[in-house]
């Protein structure tokens, strides 16, 4: 979603000035402040520079992450793929979310539930009656 950015530079004193670089504010949203400096161009251009060489550590950190993902590290857990389910309101909604995932996490999903997971007490016996191990689906 696109957002507004709007400066805003306003005198300080005599020989000085406020920068206001701002984001947001559209149609009743919330307006952030990334840049409040109060002094001399240059200053504002320093806050500039900082805030450009955040932004490219933000961008090869996303890709990083999105690597480690394609690549299976950095995965999901699937203990925590588990608990997520166990906290879901119905069957329904626990088959549906676990079916969503690719067929390899599925896998990965069910054998940590087969394996790991008590079958005598919860969902472990719901999922180990409804996993088709042939599709890698909850039915």
């Amino acid at each position: 979603m696109r957002k507004e950015w709007r400066l805003e530079v306003v005198p300080a004193d005599a020989d000085a000035y406020e920068f206001h670089l701002k984001v947001g504010g559209m149609t009743g949203e919330e307006e952030w402040e990334l840049i409040h400096a109060t002094g001399s161009l240059r200053d504002f251009e320093r806050e500039m520079d900082s805030l450009r060489e955040e932004a490219a550590r933000l961008k090869e950190e996303a890709r990083q992450k999105l690597e480690g993902l394609m690549s299976g590290e950095g995965a999901l857990e699937p203990a925590d793929v588990w608990l997520r389910m166990e906290g879901l309101d119905s069957r329904q909604e626990m088959f549906d979310y676990f079916n969503e995932f690719s067929r390899k996490d599925r896998e990965r999903i069910a054998e940590y539930v087969l394996t790991q997971v008590n079958m005598f007490k919860g969902l472990g016996p719901v999922f180990a009656e409804r996993y088709n191990t042939s599709s890698s689906l909850l039915e």
